[in-house]
């Protein structure tokens, strides 16, 4: 017997077969409903809420799809798991494994163990035969899909494969089409301006402030280019505060009063280098920011000051997408600086 209605708000963004289907997971996970109880029939829900037949019916379907209910021809619908996480199957497609993103792979898996069926990882290496094969050819054996895309013209129309299905993007908003469902992105500009203008007093204590960009490299942290944003935030902070700065593809000499902002990896182990050879001392006749953090740069040359993505937060985000979805989600996560010694 059911021991509480549906809420559905006609004023909420999330479609209202969503709600209904959100609705019955909650009602389970709180013991409002118990296996083998009936659900409210479809005609109840369409009367009570002023709803077409056809939105109850993809509701239950959805539920039954995901193992939550059953069906009994000329009795209605009944709880058939109140292990409600458990039903998902999930798929995680990221580009590659870089010591960044290994923190956001860490959050998902222990923020899923247990509490879902099974989750598998795969990597497509910004390959776009692989992105396609990877998706098409397991589009019937997941339901929920956790996607991260990157920049190839062929992307929007493989992610177009999966309309109608629990997808969640992940990382770079500009890889996915702009009327794509959920994300969580990570913002560059605005957060790249920001984080400069909380190490301002740092930054100004040096005579030339240069990024090291390259607009057809890929970074040796990322199997990506840099987004362009970065630069743009860092020409406006320089500008608006009135800083020497200059933007080149690679660094061949240090200098001491020069402070440097690299995005690649490669790029900050050659600084360092650099100025070791040259009797130089980070922090004091040099300065560095690298951008994303990793355990590496907690510790090497005394510490790196970094501008990162919050990649814990990301992945608990998603974590939440997943077992608590479907549900709409267009969220972006936090960039903080870190101040080390670096700098």
């Amino acid at each position: 017997m059911v021991k509480e209605k549906l809420s559905i708000k006609d004023e909420s963004a999330v479609p209202k077969y969503i709600q209904i289907v959100n609705g019955v997971k909650e009602m389970i996970r709180s013991e409002g409903l118990s296996i083998g109880d009936p659900l409210p029939a479809i005609r109840e829900i369409c009367l009570q809420h002023n709803l077409a037949q056809e939105t109850v019916i993809k509701a239950y379907n959805e539920l039954k799809e995901l193992g939550i209910i059953r069906s009994e021809l000329r009795k209605g619908y009944f709880v058939a798991n109140d292990k409600v996480g458990r039903t998902k199957n999930v798929f995680l497609l990221f580009d590659e494994l870089s010591e960044y993103k290994k923190i956001l792979y860490n959050t998902l898996l222990q923020g899923l163990d247990k509490k879902v069926a099974n989750v598998d990882v795969y990597f497509h290496h910004c390959n776009i035969e692989v992105f396609e094969s990877l998706i098409l050819n397991n589009i019937d054996r997941y339901n929920v899909f956790v996607v991260m895309p990157f920049n190839h013209a062929k992307v929007s129309s493989i992610l177009a494969k999966l309309k109608g299905r629990n997808v969640l993007a992940l990382d770079r908003k500009e890889y996915f089409p702009t009327d794509f469902g959920n994300y969580i992105v990570q913002n560059f500009d605005e957060a790249v301006y920001d984080c400069l203008q909380l190490a301002k007093d740092r930054i100004r204590n040096y005579e030339k402030f240069t990024l090291v960009f390259s607009d057809t490299k890929l970074i040796a942290s990322n199997a990506a280019k840099a987004p362009r944003e970065i630069k743009k935030g860092f020409t406006r902070f320089c500008k608006e505060n009135g800083i020497t700065h200059e933007i080149v593809s690679n660094v061949e000499k240090v200098n001491s009063g020069e402070a440097f902002f690299v995005i690649d990896d490669l790029d900050m182990v050659e600084i360092i280098t650099l100025a070791r050879d040259t009797g130089l001392k980070l922090g004091k006749d040099c300065g560095l920011i690298s951008y994303n953090d990793s355990p590496i740069k907690r510790v090497v040359a005394d510490g790196i000051t970094v501008i990162s993505t919050d990649f814990e937060q990301l992945g608990r985000k998603a974590v939440s997408y997943i077992l608590d979805g479907p549900q709409e989600m267009k969220e972006e996560v936090e960039t903080k600086l870190i101040m080390r010694d670096s700098l």
